[in-house]
């Protein structure tokens, strides 16, 4: 009479245990690598998103030394200037303000509605600028 083994498994048992394993990492292997592959790009869109709005603080702080110049001499901002050395309208960047594109660089005023429209006064600067991904950042400068 033969007795029960207790050796471990047969090799029965563990070709339909590599099966089944099989059957698994190839129902799961889409899902897996699609979110390790696309797990990163929130990530890239943060860094993306920083470096634009660290070309704008680069620009808003050259304005606050030209403000601070003006404010000492008793004078207002030459926003003109300041124009000028950000970069004209629908141009790309590469200054120590950092990379970027300009989408609108002009000077606005608001009307009684308090709707924007474009100005030949220089008294408001507006600045939008984007990277080349696409976000966007818009300031407002005064002369004051």
């Amino acid at each position: 009479m033969r007795g029960l083994r207790d050796n471990g498994f047969t090799l029965l048992e563990a070709v339909i245990v590599l099966i089944l394993g099989a059957i698994l990492a190839v129902t799961l292997a889409p899902y897996l690598t699609t979110s390790m592959v696309h797990g990163i790009r929130p990530i890239e869109q943060f860094q993306d998103t920083l470096s634009i709005y660290k070309v704008m603080e680069h620009i808003t702080a050259d304005y606050e030394e030209r403000r601070n110049t003006a404010w000492d001499n008793n004078t207002t901002v030459d926003l003109t200037a300041f124009r000028n050395a950000i970069g004209l309208a629908g141009t790309d960047q590469n200054n120590d303000y950092g990379v970027y594109s300009v989408l609108a660089n002009g000077f606005i005023q608001f009307n009684a509605s308090n709707t924007e429209q474009s100005s030949s006064t220089t008294e408001i600067l507006k600045v939008t600028i984007a990277d080349a991904s696409g976000v966007r950042v818009t300031s407002i400068f005064t002369d004051r």
